[in-house]
């Protein structure tokens, strides 16, 4: 019979939906299928655990982590993953300073040679952080031109963020 139907709704022939059958129970059903058949016997990496070290947080990380599978990574991933490494590379060199203040600051009477040490590691911070994220402005704006819109940043306005950490963080 050309429109016989299975137990579970799924039209024999087409291997369709059937009406009240959810999609849900068809993927499943088709997944068994395929483990009876041994469809999934031969896969690389079998036995493995999936590499989930991903970060999901990243809207795109499901596309780029197809892609490196497929060994292709597009150049604007490595720039939007540079973009996110110099950004972290750039605030924990100001984490680092705010935590050596605070240290100075609750040991109390520190001496001025102290004071000086970290006033000037301070300012050296400062402009350290201002090169890195004129750098990392430009890696952003590359990216804004090269890339499609989803992966689009915003450029850090450097001095509202160097005003903030300098009133956040102030000299000795």
């Amino acid at each position: 019979m050309a429109d016989e139907r299975t137990a579970e709704g799924e039209h024999e022939e087409t291997g369709r939906r059937g009406p009240g059958q959810s999609w849900e129970n068809l993927i499943e059903q088709k997944i068994r299928e395929a483990q009876d058949r041994g469809d999934f016997a031969n896969l690389r990496g079998r036995g493995r655990p999936l590499g989930a070290a991903q970060d999901t947080t990243d809207p795109n990380w499901m596309a780029s982590s197809m892609l490196q599978n497929a060994g292709f990574k597009p150049p604007v991933l490595d720039l939007a993953q540079e973009i996110d490494e110099g950004l972290v590379t750039a605030n924990a060199a100001l984490e680092r300073i705010r935590r050596r203040r605070a240290f100075l600051v609750e040991r109390g009477g520190a001496v001025q040679a102290d004071r000086d040490r970290f006033n000037r590691a301070r300012s050296k911070a400062i402009e350290e952080y201002r090169a890195a994220l004129r750098t990392i402005n430009d890696r952003v704006l590359a990216l804004s031109i090269t890339a499609p819109s989803a992966l689009h940043r915003r450029s850090v306005p450097i001095e509202r963020v160097v005003a903030e950490f300098e009133s956040a963080c102030p000299a000795l």
